[in-house]
């Protein structure tokens, strides 16, 4: 019996014949019969006992972690991200959730119309033509750009649907902002001004104040600041605001648009015979020419010698007989919806209301204020608008 470098003990449990029992041979055999091989062990037998059956693992120099800590790690973790998670989930999922894009992103800068995300639809309820003017022209408004208008001269065919289409602008913007009473009669020559924006101007009244004009106008008040350059909200009795955004009333709006029935053509008869030396609109100071100074001339000039009988252009009223430094002496004649003026009168032929036939004298031609020589200065008037007297003439 052997002990090896383990110090197990290795013996065969086969049972043998013990040499010392065999007489066949002699007791100087027993080493050489000695069967036994007890050292070295033979590894290709099986072991005797159970720990020799299973492969030896082999020694390593690297590092190892309990499958238990792993687990508690991972744990820790899941704990950690909750933490931070839950109480920020609303800024984090607004920063990881897609962003929308406005369809007014991507429109072109530089192309020549504007994308609107607005749309107007008729509705099956039958409409008057004028709101649905309004309803059509109900155009976005661009804060983005200050407020400016330019001016525009009517050119003849010209309407006020056609010119607010040609400038993107809603009617009621260009009626309201050039105070058209009859935005169907528009003259050809006059000036109108064109905002870049829509809106109409307002007239600051007592105990107004922004916000109070913001909330009736239904405009925003930064709007009503940026437009008007306002540093602050302090505004006076009499200012006048362009609201941007802002519409007319729906009546006044009516109003302007609709043209009555028309009066019969060229009602009026020339209250003197001359010839006419200066017409209606823009000319030079006809006292002081070389001045430069140009003025709008609000009627015609007929010529004529000093004395001459001044007619009646229509029938009508005498509503006043005055005299200023400008028109001299002056008689205003109200027919219905037409005035009429003459002025630089020498004498005058009829009172106040007293009423006058078409023809009847009136007056005498004269040179009285401001002018140069005996002649008729005379002037329409409907509905309390200046017009060219030449429009109304026969």
């Amino acid at each position: 019996m052997i002990f090896d470098q383990f110090g197990e003990q290795h013996v065969s449990r086969r049972r043998r014949a013990s040499p010392l029992k065999s007489a066949r041979r002699p007791p100087s055999s027993y080493d050489a019969s000695f069967s036994q091989k007890v050292w070295p062990r033979d590894r290709s037998r099986p072991s005797l006992f159970a720990h020799e059956n299973k492969p030896r693992r082999p020694k390593g120099s690297g590092f190892s972690i309990p499958l238990s800590w792993v687990k508690n790690i991972a744990i820790a973790a899941g704990l950690l991200v909750i933490g931070i998670v839950g109480p920020n989930w609303e800024s984090i999922s607004e920063w990881v959730k897609p962003r929308e894009v406005s369809p007014l992103s991507l429109q072109d800068t530089n192309a020549p119309f504007v994308l609107r995300e607005a749309r107007f639809e008729f509705s099956s309820s039958p409409l008057d033509f004028e709101e649905q003017i309004q309803a059509i022209e109900g155009l976005q408004l661009d804060l983005t750009e200050p407020f400016t208008w330019t001016e525009y001269t009517v050119q003849r065919g010209d309407t006020i649907s056609g010119i607010a289409a040609r400038y993107s602008l809603s009617m009621d913007t260009i009626i309201a902002f050039n105070d058209l009473r009859e935005a169907w009669n528009l003259r050809i020559g006059r000036t109108l001004r064109i905002p870049n924006m829509n809106g109409i101007p307002y007239t600051v009244q007592r105990n107004d104040n922004i916000s109070s004009i913001s909330s009736r106008m239904s405009a925003p008040v930064n709007a009503i600041l940026d437009a008007n350059s306002l540093q602050s909200d302090t505004i006076r009795p009499g200012d006048v605001l362009f609201i941007p955004g802002a519409r007319m009333d729906a009546g006044e709006f009516r109003r302007a648009i609709r043209r009555e029935q028309p009066a019969p053509a060229r009602p009026m008869i020339r209250p003197v015979p001359g010839r006419l030396t200066s017409s209606y609109g823009w000319r030079l100071d006809p006292v002081n020419p070389r001045s430069g100074t140009t003025r709008f001339h609000h009627g015609i000039d007929l010529i004529g010698n000093a004395g001459d009988p001044i007619k009646a252009a229509m029938r009508g009223t005498v509503l006043n007989i005055d005299h200023n430094p400008n028109l001299g002496n002056f008689i205003i004649l109200g027919h219905g919806e037409y005035q009429t003026l003459y002025a630089h009168l020498s004498a005058f032929s009829v009172k106040i209301a007293d009423t006058v036939e078409q023809g009847q004298e009136i007056g005498k031609i004269g040179s009285t204020g401001y002018t140069t020589g005996p002649h008729l200065h005379f002037e329409v008037f409907r509905r309390g608008n200046r017009v060219n007297p030449l429009e109304v003439l026969r």
